[in-house]
């Protein structure tokens, strides 16, 4: 399992976005107070704008509702009301409705006389049909209708003339309508049994952002690739095995999520897509790249791990803007100088790879913050890897390395060093200019001593020591004011050391 260390310099988000546009609408409330106690909104109805009666266990709607005549927002989710009563209609004025999470079992026909709402929220009510009296809302903008028990959808959503975003994660759905209506910005599909995706679906001109991740898509029609307005795609855990070839259109495509599926390769026509920022292609079954890929000098995010990569093509370099790359768990067998022109990158996983060889040309990486090569073939570590000053990660575990180069000592904002699982015999002892070290992993080794020097890094709160051949300590963990554990399991060391070592440190974690 891969695993990221997170060393809060650089947060680069690849999950679900919230909906733009429910936090435009909220905003314009944002200064309206939230009343959330029915007998206090009672003392001033006139005021009140947005109501909050969510999670208070109601068994019905409070008909005190009706004296407030200003309403725009009114949160009933998470209660037990069986019914939402035709009274609702007279709350004229109402651009947000919640209901989420309720046994609902009818809606008033009323319903479609709220010519205001914009907004309406029917997760979680166990629908297993849209209820009709929502196709007569013509101002609804956001349904959400995630949750539910949903089979088919109606063509009847195309009557929604201003539905700009409709969301319909976690229902049975496999397949969709011939049309949606062509003003639908963002759609959410998510978690759902679809596997097949109709050609119609270049009607919807306007869409900007589709999640249809964890469905059962083997491919995509030729025309998705003619979206232009698309933004945002996710496709994550599908089971699709070829990609449109023609991409020239998109050239509005920030991000696209392909992880988890069967592709053996990407279309040539990737290299169109110019303001592409976040490209994620992990678990696949690739084991070449686009040449062209190098064109694509708006990337910034880049997930090619668990592939079949052995090489990488010519002018991958050229991606400037890059900023994290993850070449983790391929088949990658060395990294050349070329590679390390990646002038911006702050984040690099190698791990998992068949590295035997590393360039000495890291100092071109200036910015680099996480450096993981562990799990490769390396018998030594290049001395400009220690150049690296801005290093706050450094990974080297399950290699074949022997010594650490006294060069070390330059990597002075180091936080994270895991030398675990390697052929070392010994720590230099300029490990001191560590000094900003809060974990050190030095298990499964073959070091006798650690240097007295160890006791300068002020700031250490983990060492790991396990399955080496220490016999002792070596140093005073009382230099360690910040040491909260330390691992010397499978190590030679005697009783009434481990004795001693218990009665002095109560405070610190040892395990033997």
């Amino acid at each position: 399992m891969k695993i990221y260390i997170i060393v809060g310099l650089l947060l680069i988000n690849s999950g679900l976005c919230f909906s733009q546009n429910l936090s435009s609408l909220s905003d314009d409330l944002s200064s309206e107070v939230i009343y959330r106690d029915i007998n206090k909104a009672k003392q001033e109805p006139d005021k009140v704008i947005r109501l909050d009666l969510s999670n208070q266990n109601l068994t019905q709607v409070p008909g005190e509702i009706l004296f407030f005549k200003n309403l725009r927002e009114l949160n009933l989710s998470n209660n037990q009301l069986d019914l939402v009563p035709g009274k609702i209609a007279t709350l004229k004025y109402l651009q947000i409705l919640r209901l989420s999470n309720n046994p609902i079992k009818s809606f008033p026909e009323e319903l479609d006389t709220l010519q205001n709402l914009q907004v309406l929220e029917l997760q979680s009510l166990n629908l297993s049909h849209i209820p009709i009296e929502v196709f007569g809302l013509k101002s609804l903008q956001i349904l959400k209708l995630d949750f539910n028990q949903l089979a088919h959808l109606p063509d009847s959503l195309s009557l929604l003339p201003n539905l700009i975003e409709l969301s319909l994660s976690k229902n049975k759905l496999d397949s969709l309508p011939e049309y949606l209506g062509n003003g639908l910005k963002i759609l959410i599909l998510s978690h759902n049994q679809i596997s097949y995706i109709p050609s119609s679906i270049v009607k919807l001109t306007k869409l900007e952002k589709i999640w249809l991740d964890y469905n059962q898509l083997k491919s995509l029609p030729d025309e998705f690739a003619q979206l232009e307005n698309l933004q945002e795609v996710y496709l994550t855990h599908n089971q699709l095995e070829k990609l449109p070839e023609d991409w020239k259109k998109l050239k509005s495509i920030q991000k696209i999520d392909l992880s988890h599926n069967q592709l053996t390769s990407l279309p040539i026509g990737f290299k169109s897509m110019l303001q592409l920022h976040h490209l994620n292609i992990e678990y696949n079954q690739l084991n070449s790249l686009p040449e062209g890929i190098h064109t694509l000098q708006s990337l910034q995010h880049l997930d090619i791990s668990n592939n079949a990569l052995s090489q990488l093509p010519e002018k991958i370099e050229k991606l400037g803007q890059l900023l994290f790359l993850d070449l983790g768990e391929n088949q990658l067998n060395n990294w050349g100088d070329n590679l390390c022109l990646f002038n911006a990158l702050k984040v690099l996983y190698l791990g998992h790879n068949k590295i035997q060889k590393l360039s000495n040309q890291f100092e071109q990486m200036p910015d680099l913050t996480v450096l993981d090569l562990s799990f490769n073939q390396l018998s030594e570590i290049p001395t400009s890897l220690f150049m690296l000053k801005n290093l706050k990660s450094l990974i080297l575990k399950n290699n074949q390395i022997k010594e650490i180069p006294p060069a070390a000592n330059v990597l002075k904002s180091l936080y994270f060093l895991d030398l675990s699982n390697n052929q070392l015999t010994q720590i230099p002892a300029e490990l001191d200019s560590f000094s900003e070290l809060r974990s050190l992993l030095l298990g499964k080794n073959n070091l006798t001593k650690i240097p007295q020097s160890l006791e300068k890094l002020s700031y250490l709160q983990e060492l790991y020591l396990e399955s080496n051949q220490l016999k002792e300590m070596g140093f005073s963990l009382s230099s360690l004011p910040e040491l909260q554990k330390i691992n010397l399991q499978g190590n030679p060391i005697s009783q009434e050391i481990i004795d001693k070592i218990r009665k002095d440190f109560l405070k610190v974690s040892v395990i033997f």
